[in-house]
């Protein structure tokens, strides 16, 4: 069994957009290979949660700590080392429609400064769409769509994902199946997952930390 190591630790801190304080006195801690749900309403703040994360939104208090890295004080040149340990999932993809599904995962990988086809490659047949390589992201189905976004979540193996509504955009039984997909494949490389989500019967068929979002604070359920 590998060694307990805490990956994100949040003590009593705010986020906040600009002047105006979007969450309040959240504490949250992440291990590796661990799974943490945000439950919350459209406009609850989950996402912005993840943008903190991410070194995107503002964060104040006593204490917050990712990958090492105090976000409170982070300097550009440490949040760029930060984001490449990152992996994101979105909603809506977020992939290029006229690239192969070869040439997304290359793009992003030369995006931060790494070559490896080869991981590529092993990621691709992990997800699925092995066999799909030079199709086009409009060719590809909602479904395989995702299962390239989790490709590039995952393949330049990050410590943590970020997956913000991940099945927002399927239905219920290929939410489930792309979420179990992305839940294995990240605990099999060491990877941790912090997945905003409206659907509560999703929290409820994974073994996790769920935290409900609302009111502008977290409180574990």
């Amino acid at each position: 069994m590998s060694e307990l190591k805490e990956l994100l630790s949040f003590q009593k801190i705010d986020v906040l957009r600009g002047e105006t304080t979007i969450l309040r006195d959240v504490t949250l801690n992440l291990h590796n290979a661990e799974l943490v749900f945000i439950l919350g309403a459209s406009g609850s703040g989950k996402s912005s949660f993840l943008k903190s994360v991410y070194g995107a939104l503002e964060i104040q208090g006593n204490y917050s700590r990712v990958l090492g890295y105090d976000l409170t004080s982070i300097k550009r040149s440490e949040l760029q080392f930060l984001r490449r340990k990152l992996g994101l999932v979105f909603q809506d993809f977020k992939i290029f429609e006229k690239l192969t599904v070869f040439e997304n995962l290359n793009y992003f990988l030369r995006s931060i400064n790494i070559k490896n086809e080869e991981a590529i490659r092993v990621i691709l047949d992990k997800v699925g769409l092995g066999h799909k390589t030079d199709k086009r992201g409009f060719e590809l189905s909602g479904g395989e769509k995702q299962r390239l976004a989790v490709a590039r979540a995952l393949v330049h193996k990050p410590q943590i994902i970020l997956a913000d509504e991940p099945t927002g955009n399927l239905n219920k039984t290929m939410g489930i199946e792309i979420f179990k997909l992305l839940r294995d494949l990240a605990i099999d490389q060491g990877s941790s997952i912090i997945a905003a989500t409206h659907d509560e019967a999703l929290t409820s068929i994974f073994s996790a930390k769920v935290f409900l979002c609302e009111n502008q604070r977290f409180t574990r359920i």
